[in-house]
């Protein structure tokens, strides 16, 4: 009888072990081809795992604010709004500073001015939008409190004089931040585009795809409901870089004196691409007005030292990975570079304190931070 026992014993470890083994091994498997996967940038898994994550994300928000609460809101046509994350990992990234700044620093005494210009006039253009009475804005805050606040647990000040005042009060703050979104910023919500004026510009431009909603989910990159200034120009940079009417000051003016000019000058094989080598070989015969922030002065060994900030560029901005930098990538490249130098969530910048070239230049441009700190460290290694 023991021996009986013992041999099942036996037996089911070591149907346990094989088991164990096998789930392994295929485990191992899995893990390398998903790892594989993850690595591969054109590969649809990755693209598919970033919406699983994105609908987590929202099924989070759901459970926070319980199933009965969203279906009220969906009821009155109302959203909790959500920060577009792969917008956000796109285009919420160092795009014109940091060591790409190199490369924009040399390009600003040229066409900095000008992209400056439209930036001001867009935004100039579209200060006294009226709202689309057509269209119901999703995330109005104020009608989105309303209708939650007894499951929340909010109890409205007295003498709310305003929905602006409602926003200045603490407790509605707190509130606002915990279940609807951590971003608000009352400062920013009050001072640009919501749905319905969103709606109108779409339909005063022609746009081809006019859904307001879609369009400001697709760029709201805080998750606040609405488009502050640095999202709205993105927006007009992406969407509308290649549009021309006089509803809208264009991108056309810098597109066609500036940025298509500098493509064909670097593409002196007329491949209809450019590659790193030839942006770096023949940038620098373009004509500055003096030798500032000179992406090509610093040469440590013979050898330039900012090759990096245009490799960088082309990573960021070279759809395909192929290393040949197609006309309307370096167009989106240079005002995306440029949007991210001089914009905030309430301003656009026209006395150049975003570039941060102070982390990279002294005296105005005339001294390469870098390139001292590495003379100054050969100096003290060679003795």
């Amino acid at each position: 009888m023991k021996k009986t026992i013992l041999s099942l014993f036996i037996f089911f470890y070591i149907l346990n072990f094989i088991y164990s083994a096998i789930t392994t091994a295929n485990l191992k498997i899995f893990l390398g081809n998903k790892s594989k996967r993850f690595k591969d940038k054109n590969n649809l898994f990755v693209n598919s795992y970033k919406r699983v994550c994105e609908s987590n994300v929202i099924s989070l928000t759901e459970k926070k604010l319980g199933n009965a609460m969203m279906s009220n809101l969906s009821s009155k046509k109302l959203a909790i709004p959500q920060p577009n994350k792969l917008s956000k990992d796109r285009f919420d990234v160092n795009l014109g500073r940091g060591e790409i700044g190199y490369l924009f620093d040399f390009l600003e005494p040229i066409m900095g001015k000008p992209i400056l210009q439209v930036f001001l006039n867009i935004l100039l253009n579209t200060k006294n939008v009226k709202e689309d009475d057509s269209v119901k804005d999703a995330y109005d805050i104020k009608e989105i409190l309303e209708t939650i606040k007894d499951e929340i647990e909010l109890t409205y000040p007295e003498n709310i004089a305003s929905p602006e005042d409602l926003f200045k009060k603490p407790q509605v703050v707190d509130k606002i931040k915990k279940y609807i979104t951590p971003q608000f910023d009352y400062d920013a919500h009050g001072k640009f585009l919501n749905m319905r004026k969103l709606s109108t510009l779409l339909k005063e431009w022609k746009h081809s795809k006019p859904n307001a909603k879609d369009i400001l989910d697709s760029y709201d990159l805080d998750g606040d409901g609405r488009l502050n200034i640095r999202e709205f120009i993105l927006l007009t940079i992406i969407e509308m870089r290649n549009f021309d009417d006089k509803s809208l000051p264009s991108y056309n003016e810098i597109i066609n004196n500036f940025i298509d000019p500098l493509f064909d000058f670097l593409d002196c094989k007329n491949n209809g691409h450019i590659v790193t080598q030839e942006m770096f070989d023949f940038l620098k015969y373009i004509i500055r007005p003096d030798d500032k922030y000179d992406l090509y002065k610093c040469n440590i060994d013979g050898k330039p030292l900012h090759t990096t900030a245009i490799n960088e560029f082309y990573l960021k901005h070279n759809k395909f990975n192929t290393g040949k930098l197609l006309i309307d990538e370096l167009r989106r490249g240079i005002l995306l570079g440029f949007w991210d130098r001089m914009t905030t969530k309430l301003s656009i910048d026209d006395k150049n304190q975003l570039s941060e070239k102070n982390t990279r230049w002294k005296n105005d441009g005339e001294i390469d931070i870098s390139c001292e700190e590495i003379d100054e460290m050969k100096k003290f290694i060679d003795g």
